[in-house]
Order: C-alpha cells, then sequence, then structure tokens
C-alpha cells in the first residue's frame, strides 16, 4: 500500500516545500498525525528513516478523543484486550485489491467491481457501498493520461478508506485474531524466522514479545 506507514507524530518529518504543497497542519480535534502523513503521501514518496531512534512519551493523555494517548489510558485501565490484531486474511484481500487496482491494466468501473466480488464478497459490497462505480467513471471522465488516472485513484483509495476496507472485513468477514496467533501466520508466509512459544500461551513472556518485536524490527528495516 501507498499508505503503509507509521503515524506517530513525533517520528515525523517532512521538508518546508512539502509542508507548504500540501498547506500545512490540518486543525482536526485528533488523529492529526494520520490525516497530514496521509496528504503528504498523496503528493510525495514517503521514505523510512533507519538510522534514527524517536522514543515517543508513554503517558496517557486525554487531549483528544481517540488516538495514541488515549489508547495508553485504556491498556493501563485493563479494560480491553490489547492482544488482537486484524486478521492477516484482510490484508490478503487488500493486496488482491491494490494489485488490481493500482498496478494492473486500466479497466472500466464495472470491470472493476466484476473482478472485486471474485476477490472477496465483502469487497464487493464495501465498494458498492462507497458508490465506487460513480466515482471511478468521474475519474475516468477527468483524467486525460495514466498518470492523471494513477494519481485520482490515489486520492480515492486513500489512507482513510484502506482503513475503513479493513475495518469492514473486520466486522463481515476476518474477526480479530489473537496478536501472536496472526503473527505466526505472517512470519509464516512471509519467510520470517519463526518464534518458539508455547502453543497454550495466548500471551507469551515478555521476552517471547521481545523476540516478536525484534523481528518485526529487522523486517521493517529491510
Amino acid at each position: 500500500s501507498y499508505f503503509a506507514f507509521h503515524t506517530i507524530g513525533s517520528s515525523m518529518a517532512c521538508t518546508a516545500e512539502s509542508y507548504i504543497k500540501i498547506e500545512g497542519m490540518n486543525k482536526r480535534k485528533a488523529a492529526e498525525d494520520f490525516y497530514f502523513l496521509e496528504k503528504l503521501a498523496k503528493n510525495f514518496n514517503i521514505a523510512l528513516v533507519n538510522d534514527a531512534v524517536v522514543y515517543p512519551s508513554p503517558r496517557g493523555s486525554w487531549r483528544v478523543p481517540f488516538g495514541t494517548g488515549q489508547r495508553v489510558n485504556r491498556y493501563f485501565a485493563g479494560a480491553h484486550n490489547e492482544y488482537l490484531l486484524y486478521s492477516p486474511r484482510s490484508f490478503e484481500v487488500l493486496k488482491d485489491w491494490q494489485n488490481l487496482f493500482f498496478y494492473g491494466r486500466v479497466l472500466n468501473a464495472a470491470e472493476y467491481i466484476t473482478s472485486a466480488k471474485e476477490i472477496n464478497v465483502e469487497l464487493y459490497k464495501f465498494l458498492i457501498a462507497n458508490d465506487f462505480q460513480t466515482a471511478f467513471e468521474k475519474i475516468l471522465e477527468n483524467s486525460k493520461t495514466d498518470e492523471q488516472i494513477k494519481m485520482q485513484k490515489l486520492k480515492w483509495f486513500d489512507g482513510f478508506r484502506t482503513l475503513k476496507l479493513v475495518h469492514h472485513l473486520r466486522d463481515n468477514a476476518h474477526p480479530n485474531e489473537f496478536m501472536f496467533t496472526a503473527l505466526d501466520d505472517m512470519f509464516s508466509k512471509l519467510g520470517l524466522r519463526s518464534i518458539k512459544r508455547n502453543e497454550g500461551d495466548v500471551v507469551p513472556n515478555i521476552d517471547i514479545q521481545i523476540k516478536y518485536l525484534n523481528e518485526l524490527r529487522n523486517f521493517d528495516r529491510k
């Protein structure tokens, strides 16, 4: 995905020129960093800096209605199972849709909808609910080149709509999974080193968790 990046405000940086081009920081009550980086990604390539380390504060916060600070509050309150992840199956659907929509030849709206139904019926329902046909017909009507079509595709299926699709799949097809079960599945598919743990432990001890974290960090740096 063009939007496969972390959106923690204290770990983001951009040039003055790019900041000006996207008209600066938004004034939303929450998720300002998400929408800011999303807007940058629609206009520039987002790169990962691997030779710098940022240590965000672990404090909770009530400043905004949702976001990192609120999740820290929720974690310490112990009122929610924090060891859940979106199902890897949802990302397989997302991958197939991305390959079709962004990297295949340009189709018409009806062809995309038909192909989406072959990928997953809930993807098809999501496109229908989001009035994809009307939106894409306008994209084709207002774009003269393939590059313009690509840019308009990126603006329609942006980071926020990507997240909405993942949530739709979670609610209607692939429920959240236990974190380490999902990670084992993902590691296997990506050919990463498997982490040994007791199968009966839904939440392994912290030493095992750190091994998972380090494996993910190493993969992220490649």
